[in-house]
């Protein structure tokens, strides 16, 4: 692991996996968890206190990590990882907190999807109590402490990492300031990429994965069907 993205969900972690990915760091995300159920099992047993994290483990074969769960463990895997470097992708507080609340609809939106595919009934009942522990639970913590929390989330991680090892970075900012202090060259011809997780691209996402999973279970019977005629 040789980089800690330390930034909160919606403040571009997406854009910064791709960029990473880029760079040759492959990296973990949320996302990742989808495609690794057991992972959720892990996570799930470290959120409450059952057992420690065996890190190296976790992240093999990545390089990175960036978005929740990782960036509410900085420390932890710091400790792991202590040559590691941080990157916190802040916003503006009031846009990141309206994209906050799209965490609300891809929610609610995963609902009947969880009675289809079971990965995602087990990251729901991860999710929640994952933002719930750390205030940014978008049903029932209030704007104010949302925003507050965000506020003491990235003072936390400025104060306890050093400055040479800590950058600041927004999105917007591009490849400069990103392959400076990673020490590597800027891709050419190939823009920083600006992607926008909304409920639409969400929404996207999940019909593609319901699809896989149904032909899955199409090959499934399929198979089934054809072994029983010889039996």
């Amino acid at each position: 692991m040789k980089v800690i993205g330390a930034g909160l969900p919606r403040t571009g972690t997406l854009s910064l996996q791709a960029a990473l990915h880029q760079l040759n760091y492959p990296c973990y995300h949320m996302e990742s968890l989808i495609r690794r159920p057991s992972h959720i099992q892990h996570w799930h047993e470290l959120l409450n206190g059952e057992s420690a994290m065996d890190w190296h483990c976790l992240f093999q074969g990545f390089e990175a990590a960036v978005d929740a769960p990782a960036c509410f463990y900085v420390q932890e895997i710091l400790q792991a990882y202590p040559d590691a470097k941080v990157i916190l992708t802040v916003r503006d507080p009031e846009a990141w907190y309206a994209s906050m609340l799209t965490l609300r609809k891809i929610m609610r939106n995963m609902g009947w999807l969880r009675r289809f595919i079971p990965r995602l009934a087990r990251l729901g009942r991860y999710n929640r109590p994952l933002l719930k522990r750390f205030g940014f639970d978008p049903f029932s913590a209030s704007k104010e402490e949302i925003i507050r929390n965000f506020h003491i989330h990235n003072k936390n991680i400025e104060q306890i990492i050093p400055k040479e090892r800590l950058l600041i970075f927004q999105v917007s900012e591009g490849w400069e300031p990103l392959c400076s202090f990673l020490g590597c060259a800027v891709p050419q011809g190939n823009p920083f990429p600006h992607l926008n997780a909304g409920t639409e691209t969400i929404k996207k996402k999940l019909a593609l994965l319901v699809l896989a999973e149904l032909s899955l279970l199409g090959m499934i019977i399929a198979i089934i069907m054809a072994f029983t005629r010889f039996l």
